[in-house]
Formats: C-alpha cells, sequence, structure tokens
C-alpha cells in the first residue's frame, strides 16, 4: 500500500503557494506564449510593465515554466554572443 502522507516540506511549499496566490495570474500556457518576448526584456533591460509582472509571479511559483525560462535565456545570451 503507498502511502499518501505529505512531508513536511511539501505541505510548506503548498502553503507558501497559496499565500502567494493572486487573484489574476496566468497559468502555464498563457506564460509559454509570453515566454520568449519576456526573455527578451530581462536581456534588454526593459522596464517592468502589467503583463511582465504576471510572467514573473507564474515563474517564481512553477519550477517547469522557470526552467524553460532559464534554458531559453542560456540560448539567447549564447546566440547573442555569437553575432
Amino acid at each position: 500500500m503507498m502511502s499518501t502522507k505529505l512531508r513536511v516540506e511539501q505541505v510548506r511549499s503548498l502553503i507558501i503557494d497559496v499565500v502567494h496566490t493572486q487573484p489574476d495570474e496566468i497559468g502555464c500556457d498563457e506564460c509559454a506564449a509570453l515566454l520568449c518576448a519576456y526573455a527578451e526584456c530581462c536581456l534588454l533591460g526593459s522596464p517592468a510593465s502589467e503583463w511582465t509582472v504576471h510572467v514573473e509571479q507564474h515563474l517564481a511559483q512553477c519550477p517547469c515554466c522557470r526552467q524553460e525560462f532559464e534554458a531559453l535565456l542560456v540560448i539567447l545570451r549564447t546566440t547573442v554572443e555569437e553575432l
């Protein structure tokens, strides 16, 4: 029989996610659609706007999207360096 109990770290992570939940969050699909533009803004040092704040919020809570974003930054930085 498999245990369904959560570890303390898992409970703590869930509580933190709930506390930081915003009423107007975006989901993974919407974040993915904005990720390239957001990465370019980050590399260019563009000022934050309403949509970038939503992407930042999502990336702070979603490890999968954050990992994709970090990989995209590496690719863009490498490409810029090669130019």
